[in-house]
Protein backbone atom coordinates (compact mmCIF):
# COMPACT_ATOMS: atom_id res chain seq x y z
CA UNK A 1 0.00 0.00 0.00
CA UNK A 2 1.48 3.26 -1.15
CA UNK A 3 1.73 5.38 1.96
CA UNK A 4 -0.22 8.84 2.43
CA UNK A 5 1.65 12.12 2.98
CA UNK A 6 -0.47 13.94 6.09
CA UNK A 7 -2.51 16.97 4.41
CA UNK A 8 -1.83 20.78 5.88
CA UNK A 9 -3.54 20.73 8.67
CA UNK A 10 -2.24 17.81 10.59
CA UNK A 11 -1.70 17.59 13.94
CA UNK A 12 -5.17 17.41 14.45
CA UNK A 13 -6.33 14.38 15.49
CA UNK A 14 -7.68 15.62 18.97
CA UNK A 15 -10.62 17.63 20.11
CA UNK A 16 -7.35 20.04 21.78
CA UNK A 17 -5.85 20.15 18.68
CA UNK A 18 -8.69 21.07 16.44
CA UNK A 19 -7.82 22.61 13.38
CA UNK A 20 -8.97 26.29 14.29
CA UNK A 21 -11.06 27.49 10.88
CA UNK A 22 -12.37 31.05 12.54
CA UNK A 23 -15.95 32.26 12.12
CA UNK A 24 -18.14 30.14 8.97
CA UNK A 25 -20.50 30.77 7.20
CA UNK A 26 -19.78 28.93 4.19
CA UNK A 27 -16.27 27.17 3.75
CA UNK A 28 -14.48 24.67 1.50
CA UNK A 29 -11.42 22.67 1.97
CA UNK A 30 -9.92 20.22 -0.50
CA UNK A 31 -7.44 17.46 -0.72
CA UNK A 32 -7.33 16.16 2.85
CA UNK A 33 -7.09 12.99 3.56
CA UNK A 34 -6.62 10.26 6.58
CA UNK A 35 -3.19 8.98 6.20
CA UNK A 36 -2.92 6.57 9.20
CA UNK A 37 -5.27 3.67 10.79
CA UNK A 38 -4.48 5.67 14.00
CA UNK A 39 -5.24 9.33 12.07
CA UNK A 40 -8.47 11.41 12.25
CA UNK A 41 -8.97 14.66 11.52
CA UNK A 42 -10.58 17.29 13.61
CA UNK A 43 -11.64 21.24 12.82
CA UNK A 44 -12.94 23.82 15.18
CA UNK A 45 -15.39 26.91 13.69
CA UNK A 46 -17.70 29.60 15.21
CA UNK A 47 -20.73 29.92 13.54
CA UNK A 48 -21.53 32.94 11.79
CA UNK A 49 -25.38 32.85 11.98
CA UNK A 50 -28.24 31.23 13.30
CA UNK A 51 -29.40 28.62 11.16
CA UNK A 52 -29.70 25.88 9.36
CA UNK A 53 -25.88 24.66 8.75
CA UNK A 54 -24.92 21.46 5.90
CA UNK A 55 -21.77 19.92 6.45
CA UNK A 56 -20.47 17.69 4.38
CA UNK A 57 -17.25 15.01 3.08
CA UNK A 58 -16.83 13.40 -0.50
CA UNK A 59 -14.88 10.89 -0.86
CA UNK A 60 -15.14 7.82 -2.76
CA UNK A 61 -15.90 4.85 -0.35
CA UNK A 62 -13.94 2.41 -2.30
CA UNK A 63 -10.85 4.30 -1.00
CA UNK A 64 -11.80 3.83 2.49
CA UNK A 65 -15.18 4.29 4.35
CA UNK A 66 -15.42 7.46 6.35
CA UNK A 67 -17.22 8.72 9.01
CA UNK A 68 -18.50 12.25 9.72
CA UNK A 69 -19.72 13.56 13.38
CA UNK A 70 -20.58 17.11 14.81
CA UNK A 71 -20.15 18.30 18.17
CA UNK A 72 -20.45 21.28 20.96
CA UNK A 73 -17.27 23.01 21.99
CA UNK A 74 -17.72 21.01 25.30
CA UNK A 75 -17.11 18.10 23.28
CA UNK A 76 -20.76 16.37 23.23
CA UNK A 77 -22.18 14.80 20.21
CA UNK A 78 -24.32 16.73 18.03
CA UNK A 79 -24.66 14.28 14.95
CA UNK A 80 -23.55 11.93 12.81
CA UNK A 81 -23.37 10.22 9.50
CA UNK A 82 -22.04 7.14 9.31
CA UNK A 83 -23.35 5.56 6.06
CA UNK A 84 -21.79 2.59 3.75
CA UNK A 85 -21.29 4.79 0.60
CA UNK A 86 -19.63 7.41 -1.00
CA UNK A 87 -19.63 10.93 0.96
CA UNK A 88 -21.67 12.13 4.37
CA UNK A 89 -24.05 14.81 4.98
CA UNK A 90 -25.19 16.00 8.08
CA UNK A 91 -27.29 19.23 9.03
CA UNK A 92 -28.07 20.84 12.21
CA UNK A 93 -29.21 24.05 13.43
CA UNK A 94 -26.30 26.24 14.87
CA UNK A 95 -25.80 28.99 17.22
CA UNK A 96 -24.47 32.30 15.68
CA UNK A 97 -21.61 33.20 18.24
CA UNK A 98 -21.24 29.41 19.28
CA UNK A 99 -18.22 27.22 18.36
CA UNK A 100 -18.41 23.28 17.42
CA UNK A 101 -16.05 20.38 16.10
CA UNK A 102 -15.94 18.59 13.20
CA UNK A 103 -14.51 14.81 13.20
CA UNK A 104 -13.28 13.09 10.15
CA UNK A 105 -12.54 9.55 11.28
CA UNK A 106 -11.56 6.09 9.03
CA UNK A 107 -14.50 3.52 9.62
CA UNK A 108 -12.38 0.52 11.79
CA UNK A 109 -9.35 2.18 10.85
CA UNK A 110 -10.00 2.50 7.39
CA UNK A 111 -7.84 5.55 5.72
CA UNK A 112 -8.45 7.47 2.58
CA UNK A 113 -6.08 9.70 0.43
CA UNK A 114 -8.79 12.11 -0.18
CA UNK A 115 -11.91 13.71 1.26
CA UNK A 116 -13.21 17.70 0.63
CA UNK A 117 -14.95 19.10 3.46
CA UNK A 118 -18.02 21.36 2.34
CA UNK A 119 -19.16 23.63 4.95
CA UNK A 120 -22.58 25.29 3.57
CA UNK A 121 -24.05 28.01 5.95
CA UNK A 122 -27.90 29.46 6.32
CA UNK A 123 -28.75 31.88 3.58
CA UNK A 124 -29.11 32.22 0.40
CA UNK A 125 -27.43 28.98 -0.52
CA UNK A 126 -29.87 27.40 1.61
CA UNK A 127 -33.63 28.33 0.98
CA UNK A 128 -36.39 26.28 2.25
CA UNK A 129 -38.05 23.91 0.22
CA UNK A 130 -40.74 24.89 -2.15
CA UNK A 131 -43.11 23.36 -4.84
CA UNK A 132 -41.47 24.37 -8.07
CA UNK A 133 -44.31 23.17 -10.30
CA UNK A 134 -48.03 21.95 -9.70
CA UNK A 135 -50.31 19.86 -12.09
CA UNK A 136 -53.31 17.67 -12.48
CA UNK A 137 -53.56 15.34 -15.14
CA UNK A 138 -56.42 13.44 -16.17
CA UNK A 139 -55.70 11.70 -19.52
CA UNK A 140 -54.86 8.41 -18.54
CA UNK A 141 -55.75 8.82 -14.63
CA UNK A 142 -56.37 11.24 -12.14
CA UNK A 143 -53.18 12.62 -10.43
CA UNK A 144 -52.04 15.60 -8.32
CA UNK A 145 -48.60 16.14 -8.76
CA UNK A 146 -46.35 18.43 -6.74
CA UNK A 147 -42.64 18.97 -8.01
CA UNK A 148 -40.77 20.24 -4.89
CA UNK A 149 -37.49 22.13 -5.04
CA UNK A 150 -35.24 19.82 -3.07
CA UNK A 151 -35.13 16.70 -1.13
CA UNK A 152 -38.04 15.98 0.98
CA UNK A 153 -38.37 12.69 0.12
CA UNK A 154 -38.67 11.21 3.92
CA UNK A 155 -40.89 13.92 4.52
CA UNK A 156 -44.12 14.16 2.54
CA UNK A 157 -46.79 11.88 3.54
CA UNK A 158 -49.74 10.55 1.48
CA UNK A 159 -52.16 12.45 4.17
CA UNK A 160 -50.47 15.74 3.44
CA UNK A 161 -52.34 16.94 0.96
CA UNK A 162 -55.68 18.21 1.63
CA UNK A 163 -58.20 18.22 -1.29
CA UNK A 164 -61.43 19.90 -1.43
CA UNK A 165 -64.56 19.44 -3.76
CA UNK A 166 -65.68 23.54 -3.61
CA UNK A 167 -68.38 22.74 -5.60
CA UNK A 168 -69.86 20.50 -2.85
CA UNK A 169 -67.93 21.34 0.29
CA UNK A 170 -66.12 18.11 0.42
CA UNK A 171 -63.28 17.26 1.99
CA UNK A 172 -61.91 13.98 0.24
CA UNK A 173 -60.36 11.47 3.02
CA UNK A 174 -56.75 10.42 2.13
CA UNK A 175 -57.45 7.08 1.45
CA UNK A 176 -59.15 8.36 -1.68
CA UNK A 177 -56.06 8.68 -3.42
CA UNK A 178 -52.46 6.65 -3.62
CA UNK A 179 -49.56 8.53 -3.50
CA UNK A 180 -45.86 7.89 -4.86
CA UNK A 181 -42.63 9.47 -4.36
CA UNK A 182 -39.23 9.55 -6.03
CA UNK A 183 -36.20 11.53 -6.16
CA UNK A 184 -35.05 12.69 -9.45
CA UNK A 185 -31.40 13.19 -10.79
CA UNK A 186 -30.59 16.54 -8.81
CA UNK A 187 -32.32 14.76 -6.02
CA UNK A 188 -35.48 17.08 -5.98
CA UNK A 189 -38.82 15.04 -4.53
CA UNK A 190 -41.70 14.41 -7.11
CA UNK A 191 -44.97 13.22 -5.33
CA UNK A 192 -48.04 12.44 -6.64
CA UNK A 193 -51.25 11.94 -5.53
CA UNK A 194 -53.38 9.21 -7.65
CA UNK A 195 -57.38 9.09 -7.57
CA UNK A 196 -58.57 5.03 -6.57
CA UNK A 197 -61.95 6.15 -7.99
CA UNK A 198 -63.57 8.79 -10.06
CA UNK A 199 -63.86 12.04 -8.60
CA UNK A 200 -67.30 13.81 -8.75
CA UNK A 201 -67.97 16.09 -10.78
CA UNK A 202 -66.36 19.55 -9.30
CA UNK A 203 -64.02 22.59 -8.97
CA UNK A 204 -61.33 21.49 -6.55
CA UNK A 205 -58.19 22.72 -4.10
CA UNK A 206 -56.08 20.60 -3.32
CA UNK A 207 -53.63 22.10 -0.60
CA UNK A 208 -50.16 21.37 1.04
CA UNK A 209 -49.94 23.13 4.67
CA UNK A 210 -46.54 24.76 4.87
CA UNK A 211 -45.50 22.58 7.81
CA UNK A 212 -46.84 19.42 5.79
CA UNK A 213 -42.81 18.85 4.87
CA UNK A 214 -39.17 19.68 5.32
CA UNK A 215 -36.17 19.33 3.59
CA UNK A 216 -33.12 17.71 5.61
CA UNK A 217 -32.36 20.68 7.66
CA UNK A 218 -35.99 20.51 8.96
CA UNK A 219 -36.96 23.66 7.29
CA UNK A 220 -40.86 23.55 6.07
CA UNK A 221 -41.78 25.73 2.99
CA UNK A 222 -42.36 29.40 3.58
CA UNK A 223 -45.99 29.00 1.86
CA UNK A 224 -48.51 26.94 1.69
CA UNK A 225 -48.90 25.04 -2.22
CA UNK A 226 -52.39 25.67 -3.18
CA UNK A 227 -53.38 23.52 -6.89
CA UNK A 228 -57.11 24.79 -8.04
CA UNK A 229 -58.53 21.94 -10.81
CA UNK A 230 -61.81 20.58 -12.01
CA UNK A 231 -63.29 17.44 -13.45
CA UNK A 232 -66.22 17.12 -15.60
CA UNK A 233 -67.09 13.25 -16.47
CA UNK A 234 -67.60 12.87 -20.14
CA UNK A 235 -66.57 16.33 -21.24
CA UNK A 236 -63.60 15.00 -23.65
CA UNK A 237 -62.40 18.69 -24.93
CA UNK A 238 -62.55 19.83 -21.48
CA UNK A 239 -64.53 22.99 -22.23
CA UNK A 240 -66.52 22.20 -18.83
CA UNK A 241 -69.93 21.42 -20.61
CA UNK A 242 -71.56 17.71 -22.19
CA UNK A 243 -72.51 18.32 -25.65
CA UNK A 244 -72.46 16.43 -28.63
CA UNK A 245 -68.57 17.57 -29.53
CA UNK A 246 -67.96 14.92 -26.29
CA UNK A 247 -70.59 12.22 -28.26
CA UNK A 248 -68.45 12.73 -31.69
CA UNK A 249 -65.01 11.76 -29.95
CA UNK A 250 -67.00 8.97 -28.11
CA UNK A 251 -68.36 7.96 -31.34
CA UNK A 252 -65.27 8.23 -33.25
CA UNK A 253 -63.06 6.11 -31.24
CA UNK A 254 -65.85 3.40 -30.19
CA UNK A 255 -64.56 0.48 -29.61
CA UNK A 256 -61.15 0.83 -29.83
CA UNK A 257 -58.60 0.04 -27.13
CA UNK A 258 -55.51 2.21 -26.06
CA UNK A 259 -57.59 5.54 -25.40
CA UNK A 260 -57.32 7.86 -23.20
CA UNK A 261 -60.14 10.42 -21.79
CA UNK A 262 -59.84 12.97 -24.31
CA UNK A 263 -60.75 9.97 -26.69
CA UNK A 264 -63.66 8.97 -24.61
CA UNK A 265 -62.26 6.51 -22.23
CA UNK A 266 -64.46 8.03 -19.60
CA UNK A 267 -63.44 5.24 -16.78
CA UNK A 268 -59.87 4.84 -17.42
CA UNK A 269 -60.10 1.10 -18.54
CA UNK A 270 -58.05 2.12 -21.85
CA UNK A 271 -61.18 0.97 -23.61
CA UNK A 272 -64.06 3.11 -25.28
CA UNK A 273 -67.37 1.19 -24.73
CA UNK A 274 -71.06 1.01 -23.88
CA UNK A 275 -69.85 1.83 -19.94
CA UNK A 276 -68.19 5.49 -21.40
CA UNK A 277 -71.17 5.78 -23.51
CA UNK A 278 -73.36 5.22 -20.77
CA UNK A 279 -71.39 7.97 -18.75
CA UNK A 280 -71.72 10.20 -21.27
CA UNK A 281 -75.32 9.63 -21.38
CA UNK A 282 -75.97 10.30 -17.58
CA UNK A 283 -74.21 14.03 -17.89
CA UNK A 284 -75.10 15.02 -21.18
CA UNK A 285 -76.16 18.46 -21.41
CA UNK A 286 -74.61 18.95 -18.09
CA UNK A 287 -71.97 22.47 -17.41
CA UNK A 288 -69.63 22.92 -14.66
CA UNK A 289 -69.38 26.45 -14.02
CA UNK A 290 -66.02 27.69 -13.16
CA UNK A 291 -65.77 29.45 -9.73
CA UNK A 292 -66.22 32.52 -8.63
CA UNK A 293 -63.33 35.27 -8.29
CA UNK A 294 -62.61 35.19 -4.78
CA UNK A 295 -62.89 39.24 -4.77
CA UNK A 296 -66.61 38.07 -6.08
CA UNK A 297 -67.36 36.04 -3.53
CA UNK A 298 -66.35 38.57 -0.73
CA UNK A 299 -68.63 40.87 -2.23
CA UNK A 300 -71.11 38.14 -2.26
CA UNK A 301 -70.68 37.73 1.54
CA UNK A 302 -70.99 41.53 2.94
CA UNK A 303 -74.45 42.75 4.24
CA UNK A 304 -76.11 45.56 2.06
CA UNK A 305 -76.38 48.88 3.61
CA UNK A 306 -78.47 51.45 2.75
CA UNK A 307 -76.74 54.81 1.33
CA UNK A 308 -79.30 57.25 2.53
CA UNK A 309 -79.90 58.22 5.86
CA UNK A 310 -83.51 58.78 6.19
CA UNK A 311 -86.42 56.21 5.23
CA UNK A 312 -88.35 57.49 2.01
CA UNK A 313 -91.56 56.17 3.37
CA UNK A 314 -93.90 58.86 4.58
CA UNK A 315 -94.58 59.94 8.21
CA UNK A 316 -98.49 61.06 8.64
CA UNK A 317 -99.17 63.43 11.72
CA UNK A 318 -100.65 60.36 13.77
CA UNK A 319 -97.33 58.48 13.36
CA UNK A 320 -96.48 59.96 17.07
CA UNK A 321 -95.66 56.27 18.56
CA UNK A 322 -92.12 57.26 16.33
CA UNK A 323 -90.96 60.13 17.52
CA UNK A 324 -88.87 60.04 20.45
CA UNK A 325 -88.30 63.23 22.84
CA UNK A 326 -84.89 63.87 23.73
Amino acid sequence: MMAITPDRFEPNDSFATASELGVVNDRTETDLNIHAPSNQDFYRFTAAESGSYSIDIHFLQSQGDLDLALYNDANMPLARSDGTSDNEHLAFFLSAGSAYKINVAGFSGATNPHYDLIIDGPGAADPPPSVDASSFTYSSSQRIELVFSEDVLTSVDAADLQVTNKTTNTVLPASAFTMTKFNDGTGATTARWTANSLLADGNYEATLPANAVQDSANQPMDAPAVVPFWFLGADANRDRHVDLTDFTVLASNFNGTGKTFEQGDFNYDTKVDLTDFTILASKFNKTLDPPPPAAAMRAAAQPTLSTTLFSTDKVDAGDTKLLVPI
